[in-house]
């Protein structure tokens, strides 16, 4: 298991700008990484405080595309995730999009600020 500390130096490279990404690990679990540069108090607040509503998009073609957007408090508002399983050559992903529909979706995914 990987761990990350809020608050200390990410483990690796840091993107440029503000952005949420959804990145799949090792063991086929999949992560909800929101990076702020800069967060004002009320940004930090609001993500600390957790989406209050998502809607979740599954392409039937591509297979494998995955649309998330998550509504938090404001001043953040909404944030969009895109997930392309098809890009993964092994079965990692297979699993996970088989067994997604729009009432269990979040149980795979773990949200981390």
């Amino acid at each position: 298991m990987i761990a990350f500390a809020v608050g200390q130096d990410w483990p690796g490279t840091v993107p440029q700008r503000d952005g949420a990404t959804l990145e799949l690990g090792a063991m086929g679990d999949l992560s909800l990484f929101i990076q702020m540069i800069n967060p004002t108090e009320a940004e930090t607040a609001a993500l600390k405080a957790g989406f209050s509503a998502y809607s979740l998009f599954l392409s039937p073609e591509p297979p494998g595309m995955v649309v998330l957007i998550w509504k938090y408090p404001a001043p953040v508002g909404y944030l969009e995730t895109f997930f392309h399983g098809g890009l993964y050559q092994d079965d990692r992903v297979k699993e996970l999009l088989d067994s997604w529909d729009e009432t269990n979706a979040l149980e795979a995914i773990t949200c981390t600020l």
